[in-house]
């Protein structure tokens, strides 16, 4: 009886003990199945992939193409070597009476970038449908085509979430099948319809079947690095970190957006029986920033003088327009040349008479709808806080599928000299930029503008148009004419071989190209790809196992699916300029380019177990590591074409005091051609040249030039 708690005592330190050196080894494993999954990406690396044709070394001979057998990483047991070369251990992956290692890569290109998606693609991954009917400003119960992924909670009196369609937003309380025509849908019920200030005006309300619906909540996440500090730039740094859109409301600044556009000022919400309170209510903090300070003398004076200058009826102009409205106007008309100033008036007096006759039954509408609008606004902020989040079981789905490593570093656009005076104006909550070359700013990208020497300043692009670009929010410092410079973030590629299906679907669903306009279900909607297509294009790239190697395959299988009617013509056309360039001007929507190999950055998931021998768990490890793969020993700098001649050498200025890359930049730089030259006798400062032992960084590959009507060959042997 003495002894007893003693034995007790050691038998508790003796499974302590063994738990501790269980624990020890369990981590040796994950780290081992860790090293073991590094060792095969390295193999899979382009530096081995060029110099392995036969693929003996481990990759497929392609370094254009990283397929799924190269994400792979433990396809056999893993010996454990002494530094003298005996083999110690030969260990089983998987032994339910011993140790147990596994390991799991994913590539971080086959994933959405959060910060540069765009809303299009994060709205599809959060949830996507088409509109089964024609809606009208009065329907509450909108019909679609399949649920997706939209939230609900069973209770048919809350509110559950928000959707997108078109320009309208729109919250629902509850979701149900149904049958139309013998076709079972869902319906969303309990519709508020003109949600977040989108219905001031009830065009927006009108809706045709065929339609995109969308999760309203990937603006939120596609617009939150800008929008949350207005005007600075915080990116996600995790997937975690998509949680802090809980941290801002989506009304304030939708609110911001709406009103401005629509020149209402807070005087008229008084008139339509919307007060302060209100407003506070429904989440906008500071309602007094939407009142206009008072038109002063020299403002009124400047407005004045430009309408008189272009020919404008100025009393008429001052009864239909507000305040923010007028002086939009006025700087539009202040850039026109006078050239154009006669038909740009007839074409304001045209509008003027459009807004004449509608504004008695817009009027009408607001008095009716507006405070109603308003009323719901509350209602949702004060019982719904969470559908603007995303919540802990739904950021569980969504880490699979988003990524903030997939660039590496950010990648920005091409730098475009904004060619106008930019002035900060208190009538305005944006800013017109005029560019000579727009493409590439996209309705939703994220934006940079530095001049002055002063700190970059940034924002989103909400209207790309005539070569004019609008920011919102709108610049805080002033820039004269070309003193400024704007650049776009340019999306991250998916890689098309290694990405999943959710993902692929929501790359290529609501995408949609200039052309004819033909019913997506039989009716007169537009003829974009809906969830259902996207669906069968995905599937189509799974079933040939993650092989395509070129843009041409790529069309290849798109054109099979169009042969079968699974897609129609202009669902192809989309998706291809989409996968090669997002900022086509043939695009109406866009989403991510494609890609076909990785860019040698991973997530590796390993895990490690120890199992005593009766089969009984005794310790586990994990360990989740973000790498960027490179080879051991030196790589390789290939320039294979103009670009890689004119972006990837780095020399001197003409001037001797600075470094450049070699490249033109404007139209015409594809036009400049790269002769071959000595390497040794050109101004390179990166690669080095420098053909000494140890210390040059480039060898040219012979080359030569056969005439085919001539009988010489010209060789570049230096």
């Amino acid at each position: 009886m003495v002894a007893a708690p003693f034995a007790v005592a050691m038998r508790f330190h003796e499974q302590s003990s063994r738990g501790q050196a269980g624990q020890v080894r369990a981590r040796r494993l994950a780290r081992t199945a860790r090293n073991r999954a590094m060792a095969v990406l390295i193999e899979s690396h382009p530096e081995y992939d060029r110099s392995d044709r036969d693929g003996s070394l481990g990759g497929n001979g392609n370094p254009d193409v990283d397929d799924l057998d190269e994400l792979r990483p433990i396809p056999e047991p893993v010996s454990l070597v002494d530094p003298d070369g005996v083999q110690r251990v030969n260990l089983r992956v998987s032994d339910p009476r011993g140790d147990m290692l596994s390991a799991e890569v994913q590539d971080e290109l086959s994933k959405l970038d959060i910060n540069s998606a765009g809303p299009l693609a994060l709205s599809n991954l959060l949830g996507v449908s088409v509109l089964m009917e024609d809606l009208d400003e009065e329907t509450t119960e909108i019909p679609l085509e399949s649920q997706d992924r939209f939230i609900s909670d069973g209770d048919p009196s809350s509110i559950d979430g928000y959707v997108r369609i078109d320009a309208e937003y729109i919250a629902y309380r509850h979701i149900e099948p149904a049958m139309i025509d013998e076709v079972p849908v869902v319906v969303l019920r309990g519709c508020v319809r003109g949600f977040l200030f989108s219905g001031l005006d009830p065009q927006n309300l009108v809706h045709v079947a065929g339609s995109l619906v969308r999760d309203g909540r990937g603006d939120k996440l596609a617009y939150h690095p800008v929008w949350r500090s207005m005007g600075g730039f915080t990116p996600f740094l995790t997937v975690s970190g998509i949680k802090d859109i809980a941290e801002w409301e989506l009304v304030d600044v939708q609110a911001m957006l709406m009103l401005f556009r629509q020149g209402m000022t807070f005087d008229e919400l008084r008139r339509y029986r919307i007060s302060a309170s209100d407003l506070v209510a429904a989440g906008i903090d500071d309602p007094e920033a939407m009142e206009f300070p008072e038109e002063s003398d020299e403002d009124r004076d400047r407005v004045d003088e430009v309408f008189k200058g272009a020919g404008v009826d100025l009393r008429e102009t001052r009864k239909l327009l507000s305040p923010p409205q007028l002086h939009r106007v006025a700087e539009r008309f202040a850039r026109v040349p006078a050239s154009r100033m006669e038909a740009a008036s007839k074409k304001f007096a045209e509008r003027l008479d459009q807004m004449r006759e509608r504004r008695v039954s817009l009027d009408r509408w607001r008095r009716r709808a507006l405070a109603d609008q308003v009323q719901d606004v509350i209602e949702a902020a004060e019982r719904a806080r969470y559908m603007e989040t995303i919540g802990r079981e739904e950021l569980s789905e969504l880490r699979r599928f988003l990524t903030v490593h997939s660039h590496g570093e950010r990648r920005w656009g091409p730098s475009r000299r904004v060619r106008n005076l930019l002035e900060f104006s208190v009538y305005s909550s944006f800013s017109n930029l005029v560019i000579r070359d727009p493409r590439g700013f996209c309705v939703g990208a994220t934006v940079r503008v530095v001049g002055g020497g002063g700190s970059p300043e940034y924002a989103t692009v909400v209207r790309n148009r005539n070569g004019q670009v609008s920011l919102f929010p709108q610049l805080q410092r002033d820039y004269g004419p070309y003193s400024a410079r704007i650049q776009a973030l340019e999306p991250s590629p998916v890689n098309v071989n290694s990405a999943p299906p959710e993902v692929l679907r929501a790359v290529f669903t609501g995408l949609r190209s200039r052309g004819q306009v033909a019913g997506a279900l039989g009716g007169g909607g537009p003829d974009l790809v809906t969830p259902r297509e996207a669906a069968a294009v995905s599937a189509s790239i799974l079933a040939v196992g993650g092989s395509i190697g070129s843009f041409e395959e790529f069309s290849a299988i798109l054109q099979a699916l169009e042969s079968s009617g699974e897609i129609s013509q202009n669902d192809r056309d989309a998706i291809l300029r989409n996968a090669v360039n997002p900022s086509d001007e043939m695009l109406l929507s866009r989403t991510v380019p494609m890609e076909f190999s990785s860019r040698d950055i991973y997530t590796i998931v390993s895990h490690g177990v120890v199992n005593d021998p009766s089969g009984g768990e005794v310790a586990r490890a994990g360990v989740r590591e973000v790498v960027d793969v490179a080879p051991p020993g030196g790589a390789t700098i290939r320039l294979e074409s103009q670009a890689d001649f004119t972006g990837q050498i780095i020399s001197r200025t003409p001037n001797g005091r600075g470094i450049t890359p070699l490249a033109i930049p404007g139209r015409r730089s594809h036009e400049v051609l790269t002769q071959p030259r000595p390497i040794d006798q050109s101004p390179w400062l990166f690669p080095d040249g420098d053909r000494s032992p140890g210390v040059g960084e480039v060898r040219v590959v012979t080359g030569k030039v056969e005439d085919q009507n001539a009988t010489f060959l010209e060789h570049f042997h230096d």
